[in-house]
């Protein structure tokens, strides 16, 4: 994924979690980039069990803070939140459907209005 980024020149080391202080070689916690002034996430994930292990990084240059974030969701198959996409030249990487985005957006919204007391 880095490398088609680069080829595509969306490579952004600010945006990328590898570069991270607080990472300490815990590992890869994906990488964004903006595209036509939108920001895409390409987050890592894992499908352990019967569960989902997805990982996501929140960056300084766009949330005005460094943080590593790793979700556990039980009872969770592949099918159920991301679909197959393939980019040029064959790779086929799992993107989220539209329902788990709204899901998350969702969850976000409901965290970041407990985190300012509304």
């Amino acid at each position: 994924m880095r490398s088609w980024l680069a080829s595509e020149g969306l490579c952004d080391p600010a945006l990328d979690s590898l570069g991270l202080g607080c990472d300490e070689g815990r590992g890869d916690f994906g990488a964004h980039t903006i595209v036509d002034g939108v920001l895409v996430s390409f987050c890592p994930f894992l499908l352990e069990g019967n569960g989902l292990r997805q990982r996501n990084a929140s960056l300084a240059a766009t949330d005005g803070f460094d943080a590593l974030l790793e979700a556990i969701v039980p009872g969770v198959a592949e099918g159920d939140l991301f679909e197959g996409r393939a980019l040029p030249g064959g790779a086929v990487i799992g993107c989220a459907t539209l329902e788990s985005v709204r899901a998350a957006a969702y969850a976000a919204m409901r965290i970041e209005c407990v985190a300012h007391g509304e």
